[in-house]
């Protein structure tokens, strides 16, 4: 396996008024990448875990594939460190993981649309 480098590097596009994404409206890189991604998930870390049934919550975690049904939002949206105010509308999340020679392996996409809570 490819030593990747240990840094966090998401990178959040908002939805733009002409139709098309905008980039870097949040940008977060850290040194550390497992402590820095356990810190901002907060307690829902551990929820997370258990969801995937990982045989142990600190790292490293132990090489596998980790399968999960479902995970509990509700852990996840009361216990995060994520910034607690957003605008509204439609963010698209994206994980670069990267080796030591700063070259893309694999990343991960997550879209989110946060609503006010009467919608």
């Amino acid at each position: 396996m490819e030593n990747l480098k240990d840094e966090l590097d998401l990178n959040a596009a908002s939805w733009s008024l002409t139709g098309s994404w905008k980039t870097n409206s949040i940008v977060y890189i850290s040194k550390n990448a497992c402590s820095s991604f356990k810190m901002i998930c907060g307690y829902a870390w551990y929820s997370i875990m258990k969801a995937f049934n990982s045989p142990k919550t600190n790292r490293p975690i132990p090489p596998g594939a980790y399968i999960t049904l479902g995970i509990d939002l509700k852990e996840f949206e009361n216990h995060h460190n994520f910034p607690k105010v957003y605008f509204y509308g439609k963010y698209k999340f994206t994980y670069k993981m990267k080796n030591l020679k700063n070259d893309v392996l694999g990343c991960a996409e997550l879209e989110l649309s946060p609503i006010r809570p009467w919608e």
